[in-house]
């Protein structure tokens, strides 16, 4: 941050600034040169997140003296440090979508479908809806210092004084929505601030007056008299906001909610900000003050009503930055525009648009990442010729490699074959993938699958690239980050406690767990002169997040200790590292020894030092070169030789086993095949290593896999050698089809010995049910299955069709049975038993609604069909289409329905929407969507003319959502029950069939009563689809269409026409009211 300024009024004065940095006092003088003018104090050179003390004295012509604060006491503030900005609403134009990289911003303004970010050199980036060129910013892109965004037009200050203005409003133009608001009046010069409205404009000047222009069909671009002594303005949709230097507000512009009626006592206003109908200003003593409209609950500041340092408004909602960090919103969250994201803390600005947030956030500490590349074991590879990328998440999205060789190409380490990367990274997870030479072919990565890496601190990531020649015996550890790329044949990537990795026909050594404080205790530590006890983990972070470990307290003996005596000797045969995690609250040397337990001169020791303390660290301990058969004990020396008696916690202690042990532990592998293209070659080989299983407990394997695009149906030999188990397919596995993830499996084998007979069975879904024991299919043949209630058509595959399916009835079905698959002329027949449920084909709904404007009370049927004639043959509600006012509802739906022939008692389309949730206020996402008929009786049928029918499955609870292009959407407030096979729901019969949102429920239905009693229907008067009933349905809609007949959005009353009695009758009547729908 190059500068921070701080400004005010004082008539006739020179303004001392006093403050102090790191204890030492300083001032700055400033000013006034005449009139009531704005003083300007800017500080040179402080690092973000500076807290400055400050205060003022200022002297008039007569040497009269004002302090501020009046008590001669300190104010602060905090110098903001660029950083990224957070979005979160309504994204239908990528407003949210904040542009990478995301880093150095200093400013934010959020309009009504676009977004401005002000970046410490002075350049805006602009990002969002570009209709009206609103997010062009103009060239010399530079020297701005401020800025702000309307409806449809964005301004920039510069730092000359000068206004930049560009989007909808420029000379030339005119219409909707073109209102001069980018006409900025001459001169041009002495601003110091500005403000967007919906169609006008602001800007103060140095001499404390505020400069108008654009729309003033409400008189909110006539500044009231006298035009002087301001120090904030405000431009909202109708109304404007002008913060005088006295602390009081003056408004001016439409006054239908009384959003320009400012509350008493109308003084010690320090900021302002406006919605479209209600206004909001921030007092001194940090509570915020809201009046004009509350349809929303715009106007309910949520408790405790304090310490806000900031404020913005929107259509129909209210942001507060609080001085902890944190934002507090309240009102309309139709889009979520009021759900902050988490974790809610750090922020420093905020900005609130027409359905979306904006919010500047402290920067996130960066931290020195290097990947390494090992490459030694890489077949075909020239060092001296080609090159070694790297890409992946680290800016928030996956670069084409090659495109940006300054942040991909990586740099090789001397003559060595370590290629190596370092990147500056916050704290996060990442994905990430190594390429060679143009090892992207425009659609598919490179043969390996994504590395993945958490970043909590510097650190140093070793990989390795290539086929390996594995020893017999491989220490774990040493294999940790590997991934296994050999080209042309299989790859391999296992995720869980430890990374194991099993080339073919070798074994892998697994780490003896000696004790997890949890369920793998197996042996018992004890200490001199202090045992360690089991408690939670108190400090539950970084590579520690057990639920419990062991906890130490040290006496002052020098060699106090904690120890396990073991049943048998240790084995360094095949392993000599020993492992664990301890908290050390000091920087201290740890020293572990191995014994013999009845005579302590036999002993082996190494030693090691913890140096990052109060945080969990791995300590690894090399025992290359102890004997085997030597000791049996095992002794750790936290604090070696000190007298502090210190608090340690210790856990997950591993390390070679003893004679006699046997391998607990609980170990979850992932492994992912890579799809050598459609349909092609996924599959376990003869003779290779196909699993690895590990000891569960004591005499038990078990492996549990999640498999991407593979069958394991394998059968093989388990191998059970001194601690080490491998599992060898005795032929090829079939190869499988689709992408579609698979559940784990998991397979348990008891009473293990070396040669027994193991089966893996993996499905990729439910469809292959039981059949005669031992019956063999034939190839392309249909096969009829039953359970004695049920029967199944089941048809064969084959590993290069993309069709596995059975037909079967709906309901509970238990099979037992053999199932037979085919690659080529291989079969393999494991035997299972399954329970499934089957879904019906199609889920069936039988919904009834009322539209408010077609209502015809006492009729035999519920609803007038009087535009029946003008009803169009396709669906309306595809992108493109002229009939709803502002052409873009943020429900658009592209389905191709339509009909030859519109029925006769069909009132209109409606669009119906299912979604699953396990509760109403969870029912945010859509399942699916169809454009239906509503008829005259309130049915809801698809263009066939039956009940709707979805495709989907049903997870939870459905509920259903009814949309119409110009009334407030309603859903169900339940979910559906299902009679015979039917989902039925009726909003007409009672006002609770709609759901109401619990923030409104005090203010508004889901939906309205209608005249005569006994029927509710859906509220009308929503003319440009956006989910409110607002004043611009009638600028925008109505009032255009007036007079007008036909198919038109403004015909609230739906009889063809466009009239006063839309207006009177339906638009007044439901004035400030919104939708109910999540």
């Amino acid at each position: 941050v190059k500068a921070n300024v701080l400004q005010g009024t004082y008539p006739l004065s020179t303004v001392t600034l006093f403050y102090t940095v790191d204890g030492g006092e300083e001032q700055i003088k400033a000013a006034v040169d005449e009139g009531e003018g704005i003083w300007v104090a800017s500080f040179g050179q402080h690092p973000g997140g500076t807290e400055i003390p400050w205060r003022l004295v200022a002297i008039d012509e007569q040497d009269n003296e004002a302090l501020w604060p009046q008590d001669g006491g300190w104010l602060s503030f905090k110098v903001i440090e660029p950083g990224p900005i957070v979005a979160w609403g309504e994204n239908w134009f990528g407003q949210c979508s904040v542009p990478s990289p995301n880093t150095g911003f200093v400013a934010i303004a959020a309009g009504s479908e676009h977004s401005l970010g002000l970046k410490s050199d002075g350049t805006i980036i602009a990002w969002g809806n570009n209709d009206y060129g609103q997010s062009d910013v103009p060239e010399p892109n530079s020297d701005f210092i401020s800025l702000s965004a309307g409806r449809y037009h964005s301004l920039g200050l510069k730092s000359d004084g000068t206004i930049v203005a560009w989007g909808a409003g420029q000379a030339g133009l005119s219409g909707f929505p073109h209102y001069g608001q980018c006409n900025v009046p001459v001169p041009n010069a002495d601003f110091i601030a500005v403000s967007g409205g919906q169609y006008h404009s602001l800007g103060l000047k140095t001499d404390g007056s505020i400069v108008a222009w654009g729309g003033n069909a409400w008189g909110q671009s006539n500044v009231p008299v006298p035009n002087a002594g301001f120090v904030a303005v405000a431009a909202g949709a109708h109304h404007s906001l002008g913060l005088k230097s006295d602390g009081t507000i003056v408004a001016w512009g439409l006054n239908m909610y009384g959003e320009c009626d400012v509350p008493d006592p109308n003084d010690d206003f320090v900021s302002v900000a406006i919605g479209t109908y209600f206004s909001l200003g921030l007092k001194s003593d940090g509570t915020v003050v809201a009046w004009g409209s509350n349809a929303n609950g715009e106007c309910d500041v949520p408790l405790p009503n304090a310490d806000f340092v900031a404020i913005a408004a929107a259509s129909s909602f209210g942001l507060g930055l609080k001085s902890d960090g944190t934002i507090v919103a309240w009102g309309n969250c139709t889009s979520g525009q009021c759900d902050v994201p988490l974790p809610n803390e750090n922020y420093l600005a905020v900005s609130a648009g027409w359905y979306h947030s904006l919010a500047l956030k402290y920067p996130e500490p960066l931290y020195s990442v290097t990947l390494n590349l090992d490459m030694s074991y890489t077949t075909g590879f020239d060092p001296e010729t080609d090159l070694v990328y790297v890409t992946g998440t680290f800016a928030g999205f996956w670069p084409i490699p090659g495109t940006d060789p300054d942040n991909q190409l990586m740099t090789r380490v001397g003559e060595t074959m370590i290629w190596t990367k370092t990147f500056l990274l916050e704290e996060g997870d990442y994905e990430y993938k190594y390429f060679l030479n143009d090892g992207w072919d425009g659609g598919e990565w490179a043969w390996e699958p994504n590395r993945e890496i958490t970043v909590a601190g510097d650190m140093v990531v070793n990989d390795l690239w290539g086929y390996l020649e594995f020893p017999d015996v491989i220490d774990v550890p040493t294999l940790a980050g590997l991934r296994a790329m050999p080209p042309g044949e299989m790859i391999f990537r296992y995720t869980g406690e430890a990374v194991i990795v099993a080339m073919p026909g070798q074994s892998v050594v697994v780490p003896y767990i000696y004790s997890d404080f949890e369920e793998n205790s197996n042996v018992t530590f004890a200490g001199w002169p202090n045992s360690p006890t089991v408690v939670a983990n108190p400090y539950p972070s970084g590579i520690n997040t057990s639920t419990h470990v062991a906890q130490w307290q040290r006496s002052a003996d020098p060699i106090a200790h904690a120890y396990a005596l073991l049943d048998g000797k240790l084995d360094f045969s095949q392993q000599q590292i020993f492992r664990f995690k301890i908290w050390s609250p000091i920087a201290c040397e740890v020293r572990f020894k191995v014994e013999d337990k009845t005579d302590h001169t036999i002993a082996f020791e190494v030693s090691q030092n913890v140096s990052d303390t109060e945080q969990w660290v791995e300590l690894t301990y090399d025992f290359s070169g102890a004997e085997s058969g030597m000791y049996d004990k095992i002794v750790i020396f936290m604090d070696f030789l000190s007298s502090a008696d210190n608090i340690f916690y210790f856990d997950h202690v591993t390390g070679p086993p003893y004679e006699g042990a046997v391998k607990t532990g609980s170990y979850t592998f992932n492994s992912g095949i890579k799809d050598r293209g459609p349909n092609r070659n996924r599959k376990f080989i003869q003779d290779e290593t196909a699993a690895i299983f590990i000891f569960d407990a004591p005499g038990n394997i078990t492996t549990s896999y999640n498999l991407y695009d593979v069958m394991t149906n394998v059968t093989g030999q388990i191998e059970v050698l001194n601690n080490m188990v491998r599992f060898l397919p005795t032929q090829n596995a079939p190869e499988a089809l689709g992408n579609t993830p698979v559940e784990p499996y998991e397979y348990t084998l008891t009473e293990v010995t070396p040669g027994d007979q193991a089966k893996l069975i993996k499905f990729i879904n439910v469809t292959f049910q039981g059949i005669e024991a031992g019956e063999v299919f034939d190839v392309g043949q249909n096969y009829t299955l039953t359970d004695g209630t049920n029967t199944f058509v089941l048809r064969t595959m084959f590993w290069d069709e993309d069709y596995i399916g059975m037909e079967i009835p709906h309901g509970a079905v238990n099979i037992t049975g053999v199932v037979t698959q085919f690659h080529d002329d291989m079969q393999i027949t494991p035997r299972f038993a399954a329970d499934i449920e089957v879904q019906p084909e199609g889920i069936t709904l039988n919904i009834k609604v009322i539209l408010e404007g077609a209502f015809s009370p006492g009729d035999a049927t519920l609803m007038r069909t009087t535009l029946n004639a003008d009803v169009p043959l396709s669906q309306p509600y595809a992108p493109g289409l002229p009939y709803f006012g502002n052409n873009n509802p943020k429900w658009y739906y592209a389905g191709d329905e339509s009909v030859d022939v519109m029925p006769a008692n069909a009132v209109d389309w409606v669009l119906v929407e299912l979604r699953d949730a396990a509760a109403a206020n969870q029912a945010t996402v859509a399942l699916a969507k169809q454009a239906a008929l509503l008829l005259n009786t309130g049915h809801i049928v698809g263009i066939d003319g039956q009940p709707l029918v979805f495709d989907v499955e049903i997870e939870q609870g459905l509920y259903v959502v009814v949309y119409h292009r110009n009334h407030l959407a309603v859903m169900s407030s339940q979910a559906l029950t299902e009679v015979g096979g039917v989902y039925t729901w009726d909003f007409t019969l009672a006002l609770d069939k709609a759901y109401v949102r619990e923030e409104r429920a005090a203010y508004q239905n889901g939906q309205k009563p209608l005249p005569g009693g006994g029927f509710f229907g859906m509220y009308g008067g929503d003319g440009d689809g956006d989910g409110q009933v607002l004043l611009q349905d009638l600028l925008n809609v109505l009032n255009p269409q007036s007079g007008q007949s036909g198919y038109r959005a403004g015909d609230f009353d739906l009889d063809g026409q466009v009239l006063l009695q839309d207006l009177l009758n339906i638009l007044n009547p439901n004035s400030g009211l919104g939708t109910q729908v999540p």
